[in-house]
């Protein structure tokens, strides 16, 4: 199971990105699902389960995977730290249109959007996502 924290506008864009991304990987019989803390009753959203935190961490079967779309920096570190200690891995997210050059250390659960550019030499923390602007 694949989760993107986050059912808001930044993670409507990103489940888009994901579902293409895993697909192209060739990652067989994943689901993807969406994932918001204090939810009360499952429901779906662009064709996506939606799943509350809790329900998510207690799927037991198979391979566990997550990213976080929160803006929320603080937020993003304290559902990384309780998913990564119930054993759920991170996956990065990256539209197939982002360039990354070389000699990069890219912290683990980045998401890349459409059209990011990530120089040589460039250190990020984990979690980390470069945004388009909108207007």
């Amino acid at each position: 199971m694949y989760g993107v924290v986050g059912a808001g506008g930044f993670g409507r864009e990103v489940m888009p990105l994901a579902v293409e991304m895993l697909a192209v990987s060739q990652t067989r019989n994943f689901e993807l699902v969406f994932v918001v803390e204090g939810l009360m009753t499952d429901t779906t959203v662009n064709g996506h389960r939606i799943i509350s935190k809790e329900s998510f961490m207690a799927h037991r079967t198979g391979e566990r995977y997550f990213n976080i779309a929160i803006a929320d920096a603080m937020a993003r570190m304290r559902i990384a730290a309780e998913l990564l200690g119930h054993g759920w891995k991170s996956f990065q997210v990256s539209a197939p249109n982002s360039v990354v050059l070389a000699n990069n250390k890219i912290g683990e659960g980045a998401i890349l959007c459409p059209f990011v550019t990530i120089g040589s030499n460039v250190k990020t923390g984990f979690f980390f996502m470069p945004m388009s602007i909108h207007t």
